[in-house]
Formats: structure tokens, sequence, C-alpha cells
């Protein structure tokens, strides 16, 4: 099974989305990272259903 590889941008950009959650209210943070981290299983769950449109990126 392929392994979602998530960029160091992507991560930055999620810890920048964590921090604005928990500043509009406490513990939002922690779902848009929980909610974040099934879409990513989702991706990995579903990599071969789709097919490779160039070395590593599918569509």
């Amino acid at each position: 099974m392929p392994q979602l590889i998530v960029k160091p941008r992507a991560i930055k950009m999620a810890q920048e989305a964590y921090g604005w959650y928990e500043d509009q209210q406490q513990g939002l943070g922690e779902l848009f990272l929980k909610e974040l981290s099934r879409c990513f299983g989702k991706i990995e769950d579903w990599a071969l259903l789709y097919a490779k449109i160039k070395k590593d990126f599918v569509k």
C-alpha cells in the first residue's frame, strides 16, 4: 500500500490552521487534527483506486 507523504509546507499550514481553530474555540483545533488524520487515512486506503498521472501523483 502506498504511503502518504506530507511535505513540510503542508505540515506548517496544518499547524497554522490548528492555531487559528484553537483561537476561535478551545478544542476546535483538536477536532481539526482528528479530521485531517481521518482524511489522510482515507487517501492512503483509497490510493490504489486512482490512475497515476505522473510519477508520484494520482488523479
